[in-house]
Formats: C-alpha cells, structure tokens, sequence
C-alpha cells in the first residue's frame, strides 16, 4: 500500500514543478521531459531507501521505466 501511495504523491510532485515551470519561466514541459523528471526523483529517492530494501524497491521501479 505505501509504495502505492508514494507513487501518487511522486506522479503529483511531478506534475506540479511542470506546471511551476510553465507559470513562472514560461517553459512548456511535454510528456517525456514530466517522464524524465519523474524518473530522476525516483532515482534520488532511491539513494535514501535502506540497503535491505533496495532490492525490493527496484523490483518495484523496474516495471515503471518500461511504460
């Protein structure tokens, strides 16, 4: 459940600097470039996930890049 719940807030996040971006520097931010800010705060997320739970987070990031 908390790894579902981290990705909605995550999806949020995301979409929320992209409309930042578009408000206050005028920069239009399409699908890919929200894509790759996404997987870019997964990717700093996952150098504070514990040692004995990285395995387990990657299995679970793994499927997501391939959508």
């Amino acid at each position: 459940f908390f790894m579902e719940a981290f990705l909605i807030i995550l999806i949020c996040w995301t979409i929320w600097t992209a409309r930042n971006e578009l408000i206050f520097k005028a920069n239009q931010i399409n699908l890919q470039d929200c894509r790759r800010n996404f997987f870019r705060e997964v990717k700093l997320l996952e150098l504070r996930v514990k040692s004995s739970l990285s395995l387990q987070f990657d299995q679970w990031i793994d499927p997501l890049e391939t959508i």
